[in-house]
């Protein structure tokens, strides 16, 4: 996997699927199995419950709850059913591969929030960005799901002051989202 489409999918995973897994156990579970696939360009991986206790700290009986949560909440499949004390075949499911990805989606505003950018003055930041950050900011425009930027777009739309610059605003959003806390701390007002 490409490591801008790694970045892209590992920031999603962040923002979107984990939030979406009510059960800590159950993330800790899904990174496993996320790690083993996804993360490496794969559809599917074979792991016992063993395993995957031992890997994430977690009893056996708690294994089997998660994967039947995070099967039954559809981020996951048994790919492939074997015998009682074989090790499964999981598939790992993404966002973009669920029928019901709505209930995955993170508003926007919410992840400014949670990044403490929301708290900050980033007015004019686009001026402000290092090129190595402006460079990131064209790979994270380019990769964007189509649904992610319809949504931001909107965004922007709906609080677009008069005489503002849509593409500017809709930039912007993109660096408040998807930069982490400590890299758009360095363009707080003041430091």
């Amino acid at each position: 996997m490409e490591l801008t489409q790694f970045y892209t999918r590992f920031i999603d995973l962040t923002d979107r699927v984990l939030p979406a897994i009510h059960y800590p156990s159950d993330q800790l579970i899904y990174l496993q199995l996320f790690s083993r696939t996804l993360a490496v360009g794969q559809r599917t991986c074979r792991i016992s419950y063993r395993d995957l206790g031992e890997l994430t700290g977690l009893s056996i009986i708690t294994v089997k709850t998660g994967i039947r949560r995070l099967t039954d909440h559809g981020v996951l499949k048994v790919a492939v059913q074997s015998a009682a004390r074989v090790a499964q075949t999981y598939e790992v499911l993404w966002p973009s591969e669920l029928k019901k990805s709505q209930r995955l989606e993170r508003s926007a505003m919410v992840l400014l929030k949670e990044s403490g950018a929301a708290g900050g003055s980033y007015e004019g930041i686009l001026d402000k960005l290092t090129a190595e950050d402006r460079e990131l900011l064209e790979i994270l425009k380019g990769t964007l799901p189509l649904e992610e930027e319809k949504r931001l777009r909107r965004m922007v739309q709906e609080r677009l002051e008069e005489g503002g610059d849509a593409e500017n605003k809709f930039m912007e959003l993109i660096v408040m989202t998807k930069f982490g806390p400590e890299r758009l701390r360095k363009y707080e007002d003041g430091h």
